[in-house]
């Protein structure tokens, strides 16, 4: 008989071994089963060993930032929310236990977890049930795990697990203890030249893996690249992912969906973006990285959209000295205005980064007219061909 254990509400949790588990097939969220059923769905392709034994996690511990648990500007401590939301902590889904809850966000709560069968710590991601009802929700909530679960990269934070509990989907990744690059800017830390190229670096690889599926995330921003204790760079929080010519749209027609100040133009406009949408993000963070400042600032969103549409992109020399001609090419071409000015794969742009390590003069800056060049050959071969 499976074990069970009552939750802070007094109600039973039933534990079912893995081996156990049914292949989910979809369920009535709006009736409750009468006994307490646990299922599970298995997600494609195989997961890269990963050790944890070495990130453990407590409520006394430093404060762990979880990607897409809440907004840019409040990281939720662990355990400091629990009484009003930390209701599913001490009960067990299947072969994890959920533990302190870590933060929180419009996408669902985190919270610190263990795998029983192997004793290791995890993090548990959980959509709150009335937003499970959502179709749209749930489909942006499965699309993260499985977009994540195909990559297989040290610089993406990994899926162990997904599934449904009560009408409440989870999924289970990787715990990473350490910040995000987001709260390291916050606290007033600023990047050398060395430090800039290093982590646009690791995030490019995680973009380089996520492309490869032809997967864009859509969010890439500070707060969404967790920096591990050993210093490793990790892309997390997909929940804007999506697969390049899938015709599923999470979101409706016209709606913007990202972070204003990372947006690319495409996003800007609602319009479909590829890989080198993410570059573009990437290309603000390098930004930011060299200068302690965003390339586009306004009062509004309003603004800060209209500036990534229309404005220049501006030369981050002004604003920082210490900015080398090399990396100051490098940061203007991934925020060229037109996808096909950028860098065209993330591959081209670690091959530049590696130049810039090297001290050598990157292709950004061997070719930095290129695009008007190339716009003028076609003028000219189209008046040519009129003529």
């Amino acid at each position: 008989m499976p074990a069970t254990q009552p939750t802070p509400r007094g109600e039973e949790s039933t534990r079912i071994e893995p081996s156990q588990a049914q292949v989910a097939s979809g369920s009535d969220h709006g009736n409750e089963p009468t006994r307490p059923t646990y299922s599970s769905f298995r997600l494609g392709g195989d997961l890269t060993p990963i050790t944890l034994s070495a990130l453990p996690i407590s409520p006394d511990s430093t404060p762990t930032r979880i990607a897409g648990t809440g907004p840019d500007d409040d990281t939720v401590e662990p355990g400091r929310r629990q009484r009003e939301t930390g209701k599913f902590q001490g009960v067990c889904w299947g072969d994890f236990q959920l533990g302190p809850l870590l933060g929180e966000g419009g996408m669902g709560a985190v919270y610190h977890g263990r795998q029983i069968s192997l004793d290791r710590p995890v993090a548990i991601k959980v959509l709150p049930a009335q937003v499970s009802k959502d179709e749209v929700f749930r489909g942006r909530f499965q699309r993260e795990a499985r977009a994540v679960a195909a990559i297989s990269s040290p610089h993406v934070v990994q899926i162990i697990h997904a599934g449904s509990h009560f009408g409440h989907e989870f999924f289970v990744m990787e715990l990473v203890k350490g910040t995000d690059l987001s709260r390291r800017l916050r606290s007033g830390w600023r990047a050398t030249r060395e430090e800039a190229i290093e982590l646009v670096t690791q995030a490019a690889r995680g973009l380089a893996a996520a492309a490869r599926h032809g997967i864009v995330h859509r969010d890439i921003k500070p707060a969404n690249m967790l920096l591990a204790q050993d210093g490793t760079l990790k892309l997390t929080d997909f929940g804007l992912a999506r697969t390049v010519g899938d015709q599923q749209q999470l979101t409706a027609a016209g709606t913007i969906m990202g972070t204003m100040s990372y947006m690319s133009p495409e996003q800007a406009r609602s319009a479909d973006c590829d890989h080198r949408s993410d570059l573009y993000s990437l290309g603000v963070v390098f930004f930011e990285l060299l200068t302690g400042r965003a390339p586009f600032i306004a009062a509004d969103a309003e603004g800060v959209i209209y500036q990534h549409l229309h404005e220049p992109v501006p030369d981050p020399r002004r604003f920082s000295p210490r900015v080398d001609a090399g990396c100051a090419a490098v940061a203007q071409r991934l925020l060229a205005k037109e996808p096909v000015a950028r860098y065209q794969t993330a591959e081209e742009l670690i091959a530049d980064l590696d130049r810039l390590r090297r001290n050598e003069r990157p292709l950004a800056a061997r070719h930095r007219r290129w695009p008007l060049v190339a716009g003028a050959a076609a003028l000219a071969l189209a008046a040519g061909a009129g003529a």
